[in-house]
């Protein structure tokens, strides 16, 4: 029954025909939530629902809603209704179960820019939805879950009136898998669908009145070639209008048996049946003439693009009935046939029409002389099945297309109603703590046909339809937790005190221990600044390397005293800290190792040579400020900020609520900032390493090669473990990436300074000692003593070991 594609007509005919504020328009009292409302309570349900987009459009003390730090990171699921009354309902239920039981922003595609059908509306309005999102374009009448597919997040979709893009990303109730949604489903869009839990059976029905006067309406058999009975038997609906302008005596200008008064409007005019003011009439056609057999009886039915086959079935099986509406293919509204059936009860007329068994008026008229009885037609095949004619052939403008084949006339079976859930709900780039419980509880979510018997019944006796599935859902609110998965609802938490205690107490400690080492190893260069081993090894590039390794520890410091309390400014501090800590630590090793081969390859030629300590600290500070000027390029354009990162702790609060726990850490919207900066170590490590090799060549007392290529080698080792830290972020918790780090950092700086700078400060024996500067003028006495102004220059000569004291 339900529809998958038909012409541009049609779309016509449903926009012209859209039913909206059905219920008067009166304040809802239940907009800040159902469960709040009307829970009894012993219950103490206290919580609001969450707010979403729509709620967003008023200011906030107008809103009657929450919005959490969970209901920010879930992604708002729009659910689309339907042209019948049903999935309204069902979407209500699973609006209030995401909104209200799980904190999921939930709101309503109606496929119209003027109609909001949210169950928390401001309005106590009333709609059911349109056949179309907007024309047919690819995806037909499933435009709207197609773009849903696409962008996921219907909140970027534009609901400006003139341009209004309908998007959604459930569809609760529907009854064909047409071609439209394989499609959709081949290009993941969809995802496979599912069964809702209840049952729909379509086809023509009469009243049980008018199947106790004759039984033999109830099959096909009793009607074939009746054209007099049936003529006789089911008359034409009349509307309101109608009636008064031709069959009324006074034009209802006074009371009569059938109509209190005229229509007072056009939305009244075309009414079949109104309840205390008009009561319905029936006649028979004009143009019949059954002493000629040329005479019909009244069938009431679809538009032609709503599904079944009436026009087609009737015309093969000779079965004189036909369709009179002013709608496509002369059927009726939905609305229209609700009233015609409760026109005829009223009036004790008969009445044929094709319906389906999910509308809430067979649940009306269920157990009464008037319910709804099905006629049998031939019995399904699959043979009657694929020789049917297609939802577009049954609006061809030629007749011999819309009755088809004969063998296609066959009745309908019983289908399950299925539910259509967006590809996107699935949501799996989300961290798991955080994830959306929508995916899984709408996949959960299902109505059985005596629960949605009970919830038509609800409808039906109560003055408002959001009363009315309310008081369901409270009924049912057992079934309804059933849906909800395991670990939900959820609510986040603030972490009290350390997640790993122990290691962060231990990092702390173990980098002020890093820290405090530079400073007294600084101290003891001052001390032994006229130990051989010391001076000659310039006192000035000592400090700097241990200013740099000063920096990184205190960086470290930074990192992992504030795991719990990280702010944008201690990350951005703690990264610039450290990163050109390394880059002073480094280049203060590399220029200083150059200096000195630069200085010996001189001396090897009996070259004279100058140096100047203020050239060598300029090449220090160049590419210092080469590091600098990334850190800045860095922070602006993607600055290394606090985070928040959510885990599940596994314990519940006394609202039976999962805890997720908050934590904080440092991080870019793009690793590629810490690739680049740990690539810029390498680079001056291999420079480093470059120049130690090169140094292996001059004289033994002055070569350093062996602590540098231990010291280099200790980097690249810590360097590596950084690296596949780097690497494992995604795998391993960031905290304790933090805590890691911190160790690793703080170990590479002490072991530096226990590799290079512990040995210069023991005892010596001749290492060092052939410089020093004699009486006599020592031959070398200056080689490493730098001057900053006026610098001597010198030429070496030939040293002859045999000469060292």
């Amino acid at each position: 029954m339900k529809l998958a594609s038909t012409s541009t007509a049609l779309l016509a005919f449903v926009s012209a025909t859209w039913i909206t504020n059905v219920a008067t328009t009166n304040p809802n009292p239940l907009q800040n939530g159902c469960l709040i409302n009307m829970l009894p309570a012993e219950k103490k349900w206290e919580k609001m629902r969450v707010c979403n987009s729509d709620d967003l459009k008023v200011s906030e003390d107008q809103r009657q809603c929450l919005t959490t730090a969970l209901s920010s990171y879930y992604e708002e699921v729009r659910i689309s209704i339907q042209y019948w009354d049903t999935p309204t309902y069902e979407a209500w239920v699973a609006q209030i179960l995401l909104s209200e039981l799980l904190g999921v922003p939930t709101t309503i595609e109606a496929n119209k820019p003027d109609v909001n059908m949210n169950f928390y509306n401001s309005e106590n309005n009333f709609a059911i939805g349109s056949i179309f999102g907007e024309g047919e374009g690819d995806y037909g009448q499933w435009q709207h879950l197609a773009r849903g597919g696409e962008i996921g997040d219907c909140t970027k979709a534009n609901r400006d009136y003139e341009n209004y893009e309908p998007c959604s990303n459930f569809v609760p109730e529907f009854w064909n898998y047409d071609d439209i949604l394989k499609k959709m489903n081949a290009e993941e869009l969809i995802e496979p669908y599912q069964f809702l839990g209840a049952e729909g059976l379509e086809g023509w029905f009469i009243p049980k009145f008018t199947a106790l006067q004759d039984p033999a309406l109830l099959s096909y058999l009793g009607l074939q070639n009746k054209n007099r009975k049936l003529a006789e038997t089911f008359l034409q609906p009349v509307a309101w209008k109608e009636y008064c302008d031709i069959y009324s005596d006074s034009n209802c200008g006074s009371e009569d048996s059938t109509a209190i008064r005229q229509p007072k409007d056009d939305s009244e005019n075309n009414r079949f049946f109104v309840e205390g003011l008009y009561k319905g009439f029936f006649r028979p056609f004009d143009d019949n003439d059954c002493l000629n057999k040329n005479c019909t009886g009244h069938i009431v039915d679809y538009p032609c693009g709503w599904g079944g086959f009436t026009e087609a079935q009737a015309y093969h099986l000779n079965i004189a009935l036909e369709s009179k509406g002013s709608a496509l293919s002369n059927g009726y509204e939905t609305s229209q046939m609700k009233e015609i059936w409760r026109a005829a009860n009223a009036t004790r007329s008969n009445v044929m029409m094709i319906y389906y068994n999910t509308d809430s008026i067979f649940e009306e008229f269920m157990g009464s002389d008037f319910e709804f009885m099905k006629v049998a037609l031939p019995s399904p095949s699959e043979e009657c099945f694929d020789a049917r004619i297609s939802i577009a052939d049954r609006c061809s403008e030629s007749l011999e297309v819309r009755r088809g084949d004969k063998l296609g006339v066959c009745d309908q079976t019983s289908t399950k109603l299925k539910k259509l859930l967006g590809s996107k709900l699935r949501n799996e780039d989300s961290p798991p703590a955080v994830k959306s419980p929508a995916y899984d509880a709408l996949t959960n979510f299902r109505i059985s046909e005596f629960q949605l018997t009970q919830l038509q019944r609800k409808v039906r006796t109560k003055d408002s339809e959001r009363e009315a599935v309310c008081e369901w859902v409270v009924e049912h609110l057992d079934k309804l937790s059933e849906f909800i998965p395991r670990t939900f609802p959820r609510t986040i938490e603030p972490l009290e005190g350390y997640k790993y205690k122990g290691l962060h107490f231990f990092s702390v400690i173990f980098s002020s221990i890093a820290a405090v080492l530079m400073v007294l190893t600084a101290a003891m260069v001052h001390i032994y600044r006229e130990k051989k081993a010391v001076k000659y090894a310039q006192t000035e590039f000592l400090h700097l390397l241990l200013f740099g390794a000063f920096s990184v520890c205190i960086g470290c410091i930074i990192l992992a005293a504030n795991t719990n309390d990280q702010t944008s400014a201690s990350c951005l501090a703690a990264q610039w800290l450290i990163n050109l800590g390394y880059t002073v630590e480094l280049s203060a090793t590399i220029v200083k190792v150059a200096a000195i081969i630069k200085l010996m390859n001189a001396a090897k030629k009996f070259r004279k040579v100058t140096l100047v300590r203020s050239h060598l600290f300029t090449t220090v500070f160049i590419i210092f400020l080469a590091a600098a000027l990334y850190m800045l390029l860095w922070t602006l354009l993607d600055p290394y900020k606090k985070a928040d990162e959510y885990f599940l702790k596994g314990g519940k609060n006394d609202q039976d609520e999962t805890i997720v726990n908050l934590q904080h850490y440092c991080s870019s919207t793009s690793s590629a900032w810490i690739y680049i900066s740990i690539a810029w170590r390498v680079v001056l490590l291999f420079a480093t390493t470059v120049l130690t090799v090169q140094m292996r060549g001059i004289h033994e007392n002055v070569d350093e090669s062996l602590t540098l290529s231990v010291m280099i080698y200790s980097h690249v080792v810590f360097l590596l473990l950084s690296l596949i830290i780097v690497f494992l972020k995604d795998s391993i918790d960031n905290q304790l990436i933090a805590y890691t780090v911190t160790i690793v950092y703080c170990l590479d700086s002490i072991a530096a300074v226990l590799i290079y700078f512990i040995p210069k400060f023991l005892p010596s024996n001749k290492q060092w000692d052939w410089m020093v500067s004699t009486k006599d003028g020592g031959p070398v006495s200056n080689i490493s003593s730098l001057k900053s102004k006026n610098p001597s220059s010198y030429i070496p000569t030939s040293h002859n070991s045999s000469n060292d004291p």
